[in-house]
């Protein structure tokens, strides 16, 4: 669960605040990439959103797995195909909200977003050195948990199955969970494996609100536990961004200044 998370959630909607900039002049909704699938209405048979969640953590590895793993480091690539454009992304994370993503397109973007379990931050050459709050953060914090499903009413007040569509090809069922702090965020479980197959966000970044969809184009495993190796973000305006997870490493020993912020972020966190 946990390693899908990172993978697809934070890295579509953070690294977006740093990729976005690259295509903001043309992000212009385009109706056939954002347009609302037709979605069955619920039905009495309906699973409830606990087993759906129940299965899809089974799928992931089981609930036991998950809660043996304490820390995780990540590494990867990360691309936007249509401008020829290619980088590089790090995410190391432990237990307690702390975390801390990195992603370098080579010329064009070097960025940092972290938290020491209190402070959101976020250092990028693009938008600069930054304290996130608000809705941003509160992304940023379920985006970045370990393992937000297994404690999902932390993070959100509501959470309902509303039916079930096709999405990347599969039957789905799909599951809208809201708070009052962000926008709701719909979330598609394969009807015929539990594993989540994508989501739907409006996603605050630095540049603005952009509505994401992603999809998880293909799983792979690491100790014991199923992962999104490659996932793919569609933008407002059809563009799409591609993420692929080739390492990720469980139970690592991490020390406080793996998640120490940069000087001029520790500056603002003094003030």
């Amino acid at each position: 669960m946990l390693l899908k998370r990172i993978t697809y959630l934070a890295s579509a909607a953070l690294l977006t605040v740093w990729l976005s900039p690259l295509a903001v002049a043309q992000l212009q909704p385009n109706k056939s990439a954002s347009a609302e699938k037709k979605t069955e209405k619920p039905a009495s048979d309906l699973p409830s959103v606990d087993d759906i969640l129940a299965r899809s953590i089974e799928a992931m590895g089981g609930k036991e797995k998950l809660q043996s793993i304490k820390s995780v480091v990540s590494s990867g690539s990360l691309s936007i195909p249509a401008a020829g454009i290619n980088g590089t992304v790090m995410i190391r994370q432990s237990l307690g909200g702390k975390f801390k993503m990195t992603a370098e397109i080579p010329g064009v973007v070097d960025s940092e977003t972290g938290s020491d379990g209190k402070t959101i931050w976020e250092m990028s050459n693009v938008t600069g050195a930054e304290i996130l709050d608000g809705v941003r953060a509160e992304q940023a914090r379920f985006q970045m948990a370990l393992f937000p499903y297994l404690d999902m009413k932390k993070f959100f007040d509501s959470m309902e199955c509303t039916g079930k569509e096709s999405f990347a090809g599969e039957d789905c069922y799909v599951v809208v969970y809201k708070n009052k702090k962000s926008a709701p965020m719909t979330t598609y479980y394969s009807v015929k494996t539990g594993l989540e197959k994508g989501y739907r966000l409006n996603t605050v970044t630095a540049m603005g609100e952009l509505d994401i969809v992603t999809e998880v184009k293909a799983y792979a495993e690491a100790d014991g536990i199923k992962y999104a190796s490659q996932v793919e973000a569609t933008l407002p305006n059809g563009m799409k961004q591609s993420i692929s997870m080739d390492k990720v490493e469980v139970n690592v020993a991490l020390e406080s200044k793996d998640f120490a912020p940069p000087a001029d972020v520790a500056e603002l966190i003094k003030k």
